[in-house]
């Protein structure tokens, strides 16, 4: 990391020590983000597992599975460097209302499709695409917003608290969608999904504008100008590039679990719908954990990042070995809570390193490297399963993401990176 003395735009890291993960929370505008987003995620996990759950209703295939991935996710890799710059520009808050409002048209259109009985798979394909590309816009200008609701000081505890918002979701969704896919079939989760981002827009409408902390608007320009220039300044930035290079494998090899966990529920533990419920959540409250340690701890340093994501591919190594349900059911809350602490992790050094100016453009940055590479990691992990077992594609997994994070921790000790955030009493 370059020096930092006189950047009034960053906080020194060291700064920082542990605190309450809910100070965030003190603030009302924080208070309605944070509430509809809980809501809001919910639904969207309700939705993912109702889709995949649809997918393999209609086909029964792994590669069918891993095409729903590609096609949902190749959007982030068009669009959401672009959405950065776009995020920088524009006032986030009436952005999110229009961007939220057209996910629950889509969400809305699956279910009245599905509910009528009329669904085909070629029109699932259409509406996963149409919400990937709303998603690749969404995501870094909501993750931008959260450091305008709160005081620089609270930005840690906002990170940590979003990601719990989405974790908490990663629960309640997933095991309520299961239950309701067992009692009266998928197209009702669509439904709810539909339902959730009212209550998200509603939430949006209610926030106070002259409470927010809007940054400093990016220079207007062309849109690949300033992209460009995000990129330059990131690669600028070690504390930035190497998490930053490192989540993006790890997240495309290592995060298909809309591949991975139904595959496993139907084919490996025979355990239909409510057990793949079972195994999002357990994933889900892992991960909820996780969020919270982020929200609680002092950040980590890029060396303590890299050495989660290494623990983090041995667990994954260890799911593709478990013996039975029970086991997975208990690693995957190791690597929910291991995953989020990367993840978030890595986030948080994104919105306290980064210059206000180029903080969407980061974090356009951050969701392209977190979900773009789900398209490749999808059809890879689909193929593998199809071919062979899901086992198989998930030890392969597992594996690309330990040397990825050995080379990473590799490259850091031999450039002197320190192992731990230095106190600013040291």
């Amino acid at each position: 990391m370059k020096a930092s003395q006189g950047r009034v735009w960053e906080i020194p890291i060291g700064t920082l020590e542990a605190r309450s993960p809910w100070l965030a929370l003190g603030r009302e505008n924080y208070r309605l983000f944070f509430a509809g987003q809980i809501v809001s995620h919910s639904g969207r996990w309700m939705q993912s597992v109702a889709q995949a759950w649809l997918v393999l209703d209609l086909t029964g295939s792994a590669l069918a599975l891993g095409g729903i991935t590609v096609v949902q996710h190749a959007p982030i890799l068009v669009f959401s460097l672009f959405a950065g710059p776009l995020a920088d520009r524009f006032r986030k808050r009436r952005f999110l209302m229009a961007l939220q409002g057209v996910l629950g048209l889509q969400a809305g259109m699956l279910a009245m499709l599905v509910i009528s009985g009329q669904v085909q798979l070629w029109e699932i394909y259409v509406l996963a695409a149409l919400q990937g590309t709303i998603n690749a816009i969404d995501n870094p200008t909501r993750q931008a917003f959260v450091s305008e609701l709160v005081d620089r000081a609270e930005i840690q505890s906002a990170v940590g608290l979003n990601s719990s918002a989405q974790n908490a979701a990663r629960v309640l969704g997933p095991a309520l969608g299961g239950v309701i896919i067992a009692a009266w079939g998928t197209g009702w989760c669509f439904a709810l999904n539909a339902f959730a981002f009212v209550v998200s827009c509603a939430a949006l409408v209610a926030i106070r504008e002259d409470r927010l902390r809007p940054a400093a608007a990016a220079a207007a320009g062309r849109l690949r100008a300033q992209v460009v220039d995000g990129l330059r300044y990131v690669a600028g930035e070690r504390e930035l590039l190497v998490p930053l290079a490192l989540l993006g494998l790890v997240a495309a090899i290592g995060y298909n679990w809309q591949v991975t966990l139904p595959l496993l529920a139907r084919y490996t533990f025979e355990t239909g719908a409510a057990g793949f419920g079972a195994l999002n959540a357990a994933l889900g409250l892992g991960a909820l954990s996780g969020s919270l340690l982020v929200a609680s701890r002092p950040p980590a340093a890029a060396l303590q990042l890299c050495g989660i994501a290494a623990a983090f591919s041995i667990l994954l190594l260890s799911l593709a070995l478990a013996p039975v349900y029970a086991v997975a059911l208990l690693l995957l809350v190791a690597a929910g809570c291991l995953g989020v602490l990367f993840s978030a992790g890595v986030n948080t050094v994104v919105q306290l390193r980064s210059r206000p100016e180029y903080r969407g453009r980061v974090l356009g940055l951050f969701f392209l490297l977190w979900a773009g590479g789900s398209p490749f990691g999808g059809a890879l992990t689909g193929a593998v399963a199809e071919t062979w077992d899901i086992r198989v594609a998930l030890a392969l997994s597992a594996t690309l993401c330990l040397a990825a994070s050995g080379a990473a921790i590799a490259y850091l000790v031999r450039r002197g990176a320190p192992a731990t955030v230095p106190s600013a009493r040291t």
